[in-house]
């Protein structure tokens, strides 16, 4: 059967198949359980990447980029830009995606589409003594990553494993989360101190199904039938 052929499930409903060479061009096919950790780390490599690449960040560590939580970054740390999943949400929009041809007359259930939200933190380094300057070098590095992401607003395919077509991967976007839920959200880490960060979207991402169902194809057939005679020919 090809592409586009039109088909009549057990059901009796007519439905155009979408073969699994489409599915997995669209991204979703190869989105592992393990999606959400590696989306994480390609943002660390991200800012560490583009940091090793300039030459007018200073001092700055490109390994001093960690996937980390505010209230494990204590004062001799030498974490300077921490990124931290605080929320995962199922993406509304594409909620009620269609099922896909696997292989024969196998259908795969959608994926599940999230979407990913991240705290972003500069902190001062060891070095920095005086109240003034810690806070002027947190600003610095919050706008560095700021840059960084702006230039870089979808995830690299390299960065991700499998392949992942371009209309899937997943966008990064500053998310402007209200002042109670920001200090909700620091009143929320135990012993850490309020620090510049700001929030981001990103996603969608998506998580393949590995629920299959066997749904026969019948294919729709045109018949002819011949039409009853008129009684009222014979009179």
């Amino acid at each position: 059967m090809k592409r586009g052929d039109r088909l009549v499930d057990e059901h009796g409903v007519a439905s155009t198949a979408v073969d699994r060479t489409a599915h997995t061009a669209r991204g979703w096919a190869v989105a592992g359980y393990g999606i959400i950790a590696d989306v994480s780390e390609a943002l660390v490599g991200l800012l560490s990447d583009r940091i090793r690449e300039r030459e007018d960040v200073g001092t700055v560590d490109p390994d001093s980029v960690a996937l980390i939580s505010p209230d494990e970054v204590g004062e001799e740390s030498d974490v300077r830009l921490g990124i931290y999943l605080y929320n995962v949400t199922e993406n509304p929009t594409m909620k009620n995606a269609d099922r896909t041809r696997a292989e024969g007359t196998n259908y795969r259930d959608p994926p599940l589409a999230i979407d990913l939200q991240y705290l972003v933190t500069a902190y001062p380094g060891s070095e920095d003594s005086e109240d003034s300057v810690r806070s002027a070098t947190q600003h610095r590095l919050l706008g560095l990553a700021m840059q960084v992401f702006h230039d870089n607003a979808r995830i690299d395919a390299a960065d991700l494993p499998g392949e992942i077509g371009e209309d899937a991967l997943p966008q990064i976007a500053v998310e402007s989360e209200p002042i109670d839920v920001l200090t909700g959200l620091w009143s929320s880490f135990d012993g850490a101190s309020f620090a510049p960060s700001v929030t981001y979207h990103v996603g969608p991402v998506f998580i393949d199904s590995n629920r299959e169902e066997s749904i026969p194809d019948v294919h729709e057939r045109e018949t002819r039938t011949n039409p009853k005679p008129d009684p009222r020919r014979d009179r």
